[in-house]
């Protein structure tokens, strides 16, 4: 293998709880809409599978992220980041 001037980075298990708790909570206004992931992508162009890794929480983009809050009227901010809820 190439030696590259970068190194994997570990990624921190608190970053992995914020994904996590961040997707739970989309998820909760999903439902609170009573939108299916199929509505979600028919009225706003974001696809189930975007949706899932969303809700499951896997990484994404911000763009997916803030694409997805904006659907309920969210900004990224205003569910991302809580740390006291989280630990």
């Amino acid at each position: 293998m190439p030696e590259t001037k970068y190194r994997k980075q570990e990624i921190p298990d608190l970053f992995y709880k914020r994904l996590a708790y961040t997707g739970q909570l989309l998820r909760e206004y999903r439902w609170g809409t009573g939108m299916s992931r199929l509505g979600i992508e028919e009225e706003f162009g974001i696809s189930r599978r975007t949706i899932e890794q969303i809700e499951t929480g896997r990484p994404i983009s911000m763009i997916s992220l803030y694409r997805y809050a904006s659907c309920f009227g969210l900004e990224p901010s205003d569910v991302l980041f809580r740390d006291s809820e989280i630990m």
